[in-house]
């Protein structure tokens, strides 16, 4: 009797490789489980990672310079932006692929949703700084000045990693590096010289 194709709970749980030999795989597609919603189901949106970093450092240095005692204030402005942005991204996606011939559908919106939490996700060690802040664990000013110097190092790390990960040239690596020194002496200036 001929073995029937598709997918079995006892396949192996490597989809990349296994879906070139079964057409239609469930397993593989975060999107098409009702309980995976974590991003750590799908393949990781470093760009939106990185772009979250970057957001919200510059959200940091803005309104912390403009509300320097008021660390619960300064992380409101970082929530309800990256929540924002994060939405945005998602109705971007959607429409674009619908502009593609990719009618809007639930699936496909919450698949927007996980790939794009990268960018959220980023967000959340330095808005657990300001948080001590807010509680009154460290002073304001010292919470916003953590969280800012805990988003920059997100940052750097993230790139310096990213590069390993891709394997890249060192002359390749010495620009994406620099890249992101720029963005965060850009950040820092924001801060200190712009605000004051």
């Amino acid at each position: 009797m001929q073995p029937t194709l598709g997918p079995t709970p006892m396949m192996p749980s490597s989809c990349p490789g296994y879906q070139r030999i079964w057409p239609v795989s469930p397993y593989c597609d975060p999107a098409m489980s009702l309980t995976r919603f974590l991003p750590h189901e799908v393949r990781r949106n470093v760009a939106g990672a990185i772009y979250g970093v970057i957001l919200g450092s510059s959200i940091i240095a803005a309104a912390g310079a403009d509300h320097p005692r008021q660390a619960g204030l300064v992380e409101i402005y970082l929530c309800v932006t990256a929540l924002v942005f994060y939405l945005a991204h998602v109705y971007a996606r959607v429409l674009g692929s619908w502009i593609e011939g990719e009618a809007p559908s639930a699936l496909r919106v919450r698949k927007e949703l996980v790939q794009e939490w990268p960018m959220v996700r980023a967000q959340m060690l330095p808005a657990a700084v300001l948080l001590l802040g807010a509680l009154g664990v460290i002073s304001s000013r010292w919470a916003i000045s953590l969280a800012m110097g805990v988003a920059l190092a997100e940052l750097m790390t993230g790139v310096v990693l990213a590069c390993r990960k891709a394997g890249a040239t060192r002359s390749q690596a010495t620009i994406s590096i620099s890249a992101a020194a720029l963005f965060a002496l850009i950040v820092v200036f924001l801060k200190v010289f712009v605000h004051g």
